[in-house]
């Protein structure tokens, strides 16, 4: 039995694995993804009220809270609520309101978005071991780019999700060439989502720290990859979770949709710095930062230690 696990420490996969683990261990990835989650729940209702105050200013608003139900594929039916129920407020109102709600909700929405986005670059610095030597003025500016990509990534899968069948329908598109063009859209949201992550990966951390220099950027990376099938197959878990087993209302009472949304947003942003964690497990020094562990009488192996 001994022998057995001697020989399962020395696999390099193993090794690996431990990294990871004593990794996400070490930097608290659950309390980092809690910071970034408020701060993105806080954006959600302005960014929300800049949209539909936006598309209102050129159609019927009422349009884009009807074809919110195509989120249920991503978030939970309690979380989605909340959403709809701020957009159909907004939807109701007056054309002057909505285009005063277009101004204060995309500065809101900008402001707290810029506020996540930046606990979120303090979380990826912890998970790839780096010091932030960037000062306010770049740092912000990161950040603040960043945002502005995400919420066009966000306009984009809204409006692949929402917008993209009636679009079909306003052409007249035959089913037989419109059904199989919706389905494509899926994995196109996918890999788009795959190469955002690897986007804030690549730009977000401050790597001009990092001992070896700055490394090569890549268009996709096994921690973008997983952290994309992480947040599609944790949503799809949490969802089913909640729907079936989590009555979060007996809990929190009328706070309970509350509390699924700010879980939803936790998760969301727990994946992408996991998925930091697996890039930075692959990449550390094989002989640099290493610190032995032992498991019963086996010889001690050797994994990372955190600076």
């Amino acid at each position: 039995m001994i022998a057995f696990f001697k020989k399962c420490l020395k696999n390099p996969a193993v090794q690996y694995l431990l990294r990871l683990f004593q990794n996400i261990g070490d930097d608290y990835i659950g309390l980092l993804a809690a910071g970034v989650a408020f701060y993105f729940f806080m954006a959600s209702f302005p960014a929300i009220a800049a949209a539909i105050s936006l598309y209102g200013l050129f159609s019927d608003p009422a349009f884009v809270t009807d074809q919110m139900g195509n989120l249920a594929n991503f978030m939970p039916a309690e979380s989605l609520k909340i959403l709809e129920d701020q957009a159909t407020s907004i939807s109701a109102s007056n054309t002057a309101a909505l285009g005063l709600g277009f101004l204060v909700g995309i500065l809101l929405a900008i402001y707290s978005t810029t506020k996540g986005v930046n606990a979120l670059i303090a979380g990826l610095n912890i998970a790839f071991n780096l010091r932030e030597t960037r000062n306010i003025l770049i740092l912000n500016y990161t950040a603040f780019v960043l945002t502005f990509v995400m919420m066009a990534y966000m306009l984009f899968a809204l409006s692949m999700i929402a917008l993209m069948p009636a679009f079909f329908h306003f052409l007249h598109i035959p089913d037989s060439i419109a059904t199989p063009l919706l389905m494509l859209r899926w994995p196109l949201l996918l890999l788009s989502a795959a190469l955002g992550v690897q986007l804030i990966y690549n730009f977000a951390p401050c790597w001009r720290s990092h001992e070896g220099g700055r490394p090569k950027r890549k268009w996709l990376s096994w921690g973008a990859a997983t952290a994309t099938l992480f947040w599609v197959g944790g949503s799809s878990l949490f969802s089913l979770f909640v729907s079936n087993f989590g009555n979060y209302n007996e809990t929190y009472g009328s706070l309970g949709a509350v509390a699924v949304l700010l879980l939803w947003f936790w998760l969301n942003a727990l994946t992408i710095l996991f998925g930091a964690e697996v890039n930075a497990s692959f990449t550390v020094p094989k002989d640099e930062g290493m610190e032995e562990i032992h498991f019963g009488d086996t010889p001690p192996q050797k994994i990372k230690a955190r600076r």
